[in-house]
Formats: structure tokens, sequence, C-alpha cells
């Protein structure tokens, strides 16, 4: 086995073990991401339930999260409207949160 095989690499001269240590490393990150993706949905579907309910703080926490993200993937869009387009969304969900 000389090069990449699938799913991870193997170098040549480490051995079969070396191999699948790294599989099984491989195989720990993605859980690990799976389980901080897990973990940042029901997050934020906490946080939507509070907005829903008239909580304030709980829309800021979301504003504090994710208006640079969501300013940067409007600006591709709109340009320097980007920061105006964002707040529009968060007052939008504010005002229709009993929708």
């Amino acid at each position: 086995m000389d090069g990449a095989s699938s799913g991870g690499e193997y170098h040549k001269g480490g051995g079969m073990s070396e191999w699948v240590l790294e599989q099984q490393g491989a195989t720990t990150r993605r859980r690990q991401h799976a389980s901080f993706y897990a973990a940042r949905v029901a997050r934020d579907a906490a946080l939507a339930a509070r907005v829903k309910q008239g909580d304030g703080e709980a829309l800021a926490e979301l504003y504090r999260i994710y208006y640079g993200s969501l300013c940067r993937t409007a600006s591709l869009t709109v340009g320097d409207e980007a920061p105006d387009v964002v707040q529009k969304v968060f007052c939008n969900v504010w005002l229709g949160r009993d929708h």
C-alpha cells in the first residue's frame, strides 16, 4: 500500500497499524464535530423558543452569535448594505415572533 488509501493517509513504511490509528482518529473527529453541531442546534432551538415567548435577551444572544457571519454572507449579494439587511432580518424576527 503506497500513497493514499481510501479515507486516510498511509505513509510508506508506517505500517498498517499507523493507518488504523489514523482512521480511528478521523472517526473520533467526525463524532466530535457531530456532537458540536448537535449542541449548537439545541442551543439555537432553545434561544428561538425563548424569542417566540418574547425574550429579548434570547434575540440579543442570537444576534451576538450570528451577526458577523450573516453580514459577511449578505455582503456577497448586497455589498455595503449587508449590515442594514441583517438588522432588518433581526427586526422582522422580533416583530414576527408570534407567528
